[in-house]
């Protein structure tokens, strides 16, 4: 298979900060490698489940390996961004979750998620909300969320959302599960852990990427905002 080339755009406004943690703190920044780990264990495992089929929005072929806990924390230790993802960027979802008080709503219901599952969007729900407390940059270069998504997820009331964890678990999946640039660059990076220079494009990688996300979000709210105006 072709390696696709990373894409040449600037890291969204503030991203070249992460790193002298001026806008993430370490506790931060450890939270989410020990989330990213969590998520990796949950791919390995539902692999394990259900061999050959895709997993959280993932082709087969894109699922990383089973990687140890030191060669995995010693890769995600310094990736700038969330491997997974909780439609932080459907605006509308999030805004209709707050309006209903931190419900989903009963159409979008599903079975009960398996318990792993549950536990792993009960604890990223849990770091969303706390990120989107204080309504500024840390939220959206780690998990792309959109500021009105932030606004909207900042107004459920911490008491509730164990109940919408449960209610979005359906909804997880693999951040950028379509660029396989991405997800090859993880699989590469925890191949062989001690590659700095692997590492780098890792990081740099998802910065670019998630400048792409938020430049195209932007267009998106400025057509419809033109459209609002017709």
């Amino acid at each position: 298979m072709t390696l696709q080339q990373p894409l040449a755009l600037a890291p969204p406004v503030g991203a070249a900060d992460w790193s002298q943690h001026q806008l993430l703190d370490p506790r931060t920044l450890r939270g989410l490698a020990s989330l990213n780990e969590a998520f990796l264990r949950l791919l390995f495992e539902t692999q394990l489940r259900e061999p050959g089929q895709p997993a959280f929005g993932l082709a087969p072929e894109l699922l990383p390996p089973p990687t140890p806990a030191p060669r995995a924390a010693a890769v995600l230790a310094g990736l700038p961004g969330a491997l997974f993802d909780l439609r932080f960027r459907d605006i509308r979802l999030w805004q209709q979750v707050a309006l209903r008080g931190g419900a989903v709503a009963d159409g979008q219901r599903p079975a009960p998620a398996e318990p792993a599952l549950a536990a792993f969007t009960r604890a990223a729900l849990s770091f969303a909300w706390h990120l989107a407390q204080a309504r500024d940059r840390p939220a959206r270069l780690l998990l792309g969320m959109e500021p009105a998504t932030a606004h909207a997820i900042a107004e459920v009331p911490v008491g509730l959302l164990d109940g919408l964890a449960l209610g979005l678990a359906p909804q997880l999946e693999a951040r950028f599960c379509g660029r396989p640039c991405f997800w090859m660059a993880v699989r590469d990076c925890l191949r062989i852990p001690s590659d700095a220079v692997r590492r780098a494009r890792l990081r740099r990688l998802a910065l670019q990427l998630q400048g792409a996300d938020s430049a195209r979000g932007q267009q998106l709210q400025r057509r419809v905002r033109l459209q609002a105006q017709v």
